[in-house]
């Protein structure tokens, strides 16, 4: 299995609810504007995510937690960490 494809089947497996009007569905709003208003920061996010599958391909829980400090950056308006401090390289 190619890294595309893992990474797209690790999308493929979660749904996530969360409740409208609510701070974490602001924030995932917020987020996804972010990445919509900047490709270069969106292909930095996507590129985090590929560095991430297989080293969590199986821990969902660690695979979304190291995404955290790029995400946290993201919504506090600070410049996001590498892909390889976050990735705890």
């Amino acid at each position: 299995m190619t890294e595309e494809e893992s990474l797209q089947r690790a999308i493929e497996e979660e749904v996530a609810l969360v409740v409208w009007g609510e701070r974490l569905w602001r924030e995932r709003l917020q987020f996804r504007d972010a990445l919509r208003a900047d490709p270069a920061l969106a292909r930095r996010y996507a590129e985090l995510k590929r560095s991430l599958v297989d080293r969590h391909r199986r821990d969902r829980e660690a695979y979304t937690a190291a995404k955290g400090d790029f995400v946290h950056a993201i919504l506090h308006g600070s410049p996001p960490p590498s892909a390889q401090a976050s990735c705890g390289d």
